[in-house]
């Protein structure tokens, strides 16, 4: 059911994936002890199901769990017959970059660096084959993490490592890398490929948001004013279409392409904007609240 959950989702039928997510979990708590791998991707395929709708409440719960049973498998891998502790540190790894991935989505970037620095350690214990299977989403956020901290060309260098540029991490990198040096006609460039299915009805994935909005800055940059606000225009069909949340993060973003449609008289732009600025309720809260244990879990040695 968790497998056929990530299908449907890849298919964009989207609501279908999460009734089988749901119902899934229960079934694999149940038989954590004897399928702990199985139990913790079942976390780990729901956690990163529910981040990409920017739903991180339930995320960082899921996220916490898989952390905190995978020490638990550790002990109950080494008792079994057929041992399965060489897959646990990948999947413990693995959660820590997703964990460090929310933290920065949510402006937590000391969480964030904190988590990734347990990542590296993480790393550093895996085989050849683990280390490169984990590893490229390791640089993806660790250039992520410089790029928030204004640190560019630190960010330059690790996006250089990721040799599969063709990977969201790759792609996410390099464009607000380049954004920032405001080099947007090779932004553009960069993104264009990846547009046709971020504005191509069903083939749309809640995900693609972020690249519609980085699209628009990398054209209102070059001033293709009328490119940029429908792009705009897109990720404001895109939120409703997947249900995303309407939160802190999207609240800014409206405000800012507001203050720009005004600033150039934009009418058609700015009545848009508004209206979809009365949609976002007035308390919008700024991502989540970091739980203690999980702050437990990033300072430990």
């Amino acid at each position: 059911m968790n497998e056929l959950a990530r299908y449907l989702d890849r298919a964009g039928r989207r609501y279908d994936a999460e009734k089988l997510l749901v119902e899934s979990i229960p079934i694999l708590e149940m038989k954590r002890n004897e399928e702990p791998v199985a139990y913790l991707l079942g976390l780990n395929h729901y956690a990163t199901y529910l981040f990409r709708l920017r739903d991180f409440d339930r995320a960082q719960a899921l996220l916490e769990k898989m952390l905190d049973w995978t020490p638990v498998a550790k002990k109950e891998a080494h008792r079994r017959i057929i041992s399965l502790a060489e897959y646990l540190p990948v999947m413990e790894v693995a959660g820590r970059i997703h964990l460090a991935t929310l933290f920065l989505e949510i402006e937590a970037l000391p969480e964030a660096e904190t988590t990734l620095n347990q990542a590296e350690q993480g790393l550093a214990l895996l085989n050849r084959i683990q280390r490169e299977e984990c590893e490229h989403g390791f640089w993806g956020v660790q250039s992520l993490w410089f790029i928030k901290a204004g640190q560019i060309e630190r960010a330059e260098a690790v996006c250089q490592k990721i040799r599969d540029q063709g990977s969201s991490f790759y792609l996410r990198a390099r464009t607000k890398i380049h954004l920032a040096r405001h080099e947007y006609a090779a932004a553009e460039s960069l993104l264009l490929p990846a547009m046709a299915g971020a504005i191509s009805g069903k083939a749309t994935r809640p995900e693609h948001l972020e690249l519609l909005l980085l699209y628009a800055e990398a054209l209102f940059g070059q001033a293709v004013y009328k490119n940029a606000w429908t792009m705009v225009e897109f990720a404001c069909v895109h939120i409703a279409y997947h249900g995303i949340p309407r939160d802190a993060f999207w609240h800014q973003t409206v405000e800012s392409w507001l203050r720009r449609a005004t600033k150039l008289g934009n009418l058609e732009a700015t009545k848009l904007l508004e209206r979809e600025l009365q949609k976002i309720p007035v308390a919008t809260a700024q991502g989540i609240t970091i739980l203690e244990n999980l702050r437990a879990i990033a300072k430990r040695p």
